[in-house]
């Protein structure tokens, strides 16, 4: 019969009295402790889990109960993120664990302020930023409209058109004198015609007189 941390016979004759220590069986584990059962008295030993601290297992953390060996597990309890160098990172207030990794930046976009961009890390939140790059009036990288750009003015210089080359046979663009209309020219010509016909003429009277 049970006696408590042994058990113990009694002889039905003489009373002589016996005793010796439990032959438990395997601890039968549960979740809100153990049990384990004498295989010669039937005694019951159980108990709540005697759990160690929670130690990182991967994608958890687990304690195991130093009497059975139960393990239980549970999520993280990370705390909020915390911007490095090179990333971010984050640790579990159970047991310790350290996750980090790279910032995972979305698209730039405008600052609104005239001279930045920025984008944001969409585990962490963090915010960067960096200066516009300008060509051609936008930035090449989010886009935003240059404040300052000046658009270079158009060349209107048509050289299919009258009076914008050099064609001498268009009046008033090359080197021959304009027209007059008032018939000096014309007057001038007849005259030195007349003079030469007269000379000529008087020339072949005075030939004919020799003769």
């Amino acid at each position: 019969t049970d006696a408590g941390s042994e058990h113990k016979k009694t002889c039905s004759v003489c009373g002589y009295t016996e005793t010796a220590a439990h032959s438990f069986g395997a601890w039968i584990k549960t979740k809100d402790g153990h049990k384990r059962t004498c295989a010669d008295c039937g005694a019951v030993d159980e108990g709540k889990h005697t759990f160690g601290n929670w130690t990182d297992a991967g994608s958890e953390h687990k304690k195991t109960c130093s009497v059975c060996g139960y393990t239980e597990t549970a999520a993280h309890s990370f705390g909020d993120w915390t911007v490095t160098k090179d990333g971010h990172e984050r640790t579990c207030a159970d047991c310790g664990a350290a996750m980090s990794g790279a910032h995972e930046y979305g698209t730039w976009t405008d600052a609104k302020d005239g001279k930045n961009h920025t984008h944001t890390c969409s585990v962490c939140g963090d915010k960067a930023e960096e200066g516009h790059t300008y060509k051609d009036g936008a930035c090449t990288v989010c886009g935003a409209k240059d404040p300052s750009y000046v658009p270079p003015t158009p060349d209107t210089t048509d050289t299919d058109k009258p009076g914008a080359g050099t064609d001498t046979n268009t009046p008033g663009t090359g080197s021959v004198p304009p027209q007059t209309s008032d018939g000096t020219g014309v007057t001038l010509w007849i005259v030195l015609l007349a003079v030469s016909v007269a000379g000529a003429a008087s020339a072949i009277l005075a030939s004919k007189k020799r003769i």
